[in-house]
């Protein structure tokens, strides 16, 4: 059950830091209350975590071994290995992994890797990019995947279809012609470098798209926020998210909540961290500033990782270590 829709607030995500010889040292930020849990967890020493979701963390280690492990019950669900897995940046589950047709799709701006739970193998699809298939945002959303085609700036839903992937054109009518579901042309007068993002927001019917512009050297970015309306065929820029707040991070898990006044979380503001390096900035959508925070000094400047978990996974994981 979605708890947006049954009416229970989705508490917001907590920043992991992986830092020191093989990643093994784990800082949990817990953002809206300002605390930092420094704990070492074996589980994921070596590990990239390419998206925390329904509970279960999607593990990479350096090698390409995978897995989806769930901290509460310490169930592990084996996937194929994964060849060349610092190509990919994003990672998406169609279903709960307890689910026989939960698919788990990984993607880059040139390939794309994907199987069904059970499977001995990824299918791998590489992308030519004459097709338009630069970047691929995708999102999980009542039961269907839905995607967003940087190259082309267009909707769709993706569909596993035995070895291959389909990309169905989400059509509308305008003015009497059915055409595909577009986003206006997305620019900045700095773009070098671009990312999409796209998430569940807490409005029931609605996904966000997060286009992230930036510099070559990630100094100087902006954001521009979409929201779209899947039941309606609407989308529209917003300038403000209300009382919602996002959370970004490169390889890793993407998330949108309602935040209430009581905690120490921002609205209308976009937290983001890259993959490697330790700082998380507070992107504020009201007068397009930016905030610098050092959650953990201990960690590299460079070689350490940041991933977004899931509250309640968090709270999990540092509960057991912290008690063991």
């Amino acid at each position: 059950m979605d708890m947006e829709a049954a009416g229970q607030r989705r508490q917001p995500p907590w920043l992991l830091t992986s830092h020191g010889e093989d990643n093994d040292n784990h800082a949990f930020y817990n953002v809206a209350e300002n605390q930092l849990h420094a704990t070492t967890i074996p589980e994921l020493s070596k590990k990239y975590i390419y998206a925390s979701t329904y509970g279960w963390l999607v593990l990479v280690d350096y090698s390409g071994e995978c897995c989806i492990w769930n901290p509460e019950s310490n169930e592990k669900v084996e996937l194929p290995f994964l060849e060349d897995p610092l190509d990919y940046t994003n990672c998406v589950l169609s279903k709960p992994p307890t689910d026989p047709d939960c698919h788990v799709l990984f993607t880059s701006s040139f390939c794309r890797s994907f199987c069904q739970v059970g499977d001995d193998d990824y299918w791998f699809e590489e992308v030519e990019a004459g097709q338009g298939r630069l970047t691929l945002a995708v999102a999980a959303f009542k039961g269907q995947l839905y995607g967003f085609i940087g190259g082309r700036n267009q909707f769709v839903t993706v569909h596993f279809v035995y070895d291959t992937i389909e990309y169905r054109k989400i059509m509308i009518e305008k003015e009497g012609v059915r055409q595909p579901w577009r986003v206006p042309r997305l620019s900045a007068s700095y773009k070098t470098h671009t990312e999409d993002f796209m998430m569940k927001s807490p409005c029931n019917n609605e996904l966000l798209l997060v286009h992230r512009m930036c510099s070559t050297s990630y100094r100087y970015f902006d954001f521009k926020v979409f929201r779209l309306d899947v039941t309606r065929m609407e989308f529209e820029e917003l300038k403000s998210i209300g009382d919602r707040t996002i959370f970004l991070s490169s390889r890793s898990t993407v998330e949108c909540c309602s935040c209430s006044s009581s905690t120490g979380i921002k609205a209308n503001c976009i937290y983001y961290t890259d993959l490697n390096g330790r700082d998380l900035y507070i992107y504020d959508l009201n007068d397009r500033g930016k905030t610098l925070l050092l959650p953990c000094p201990a960690a590299s400047r460079s070689e350490s990782m940041n991933f977004w978990i899931e509250h309640q996974v968090a709270q999990k994981l540092v509960h057991q270590h912290e008690h063991s």
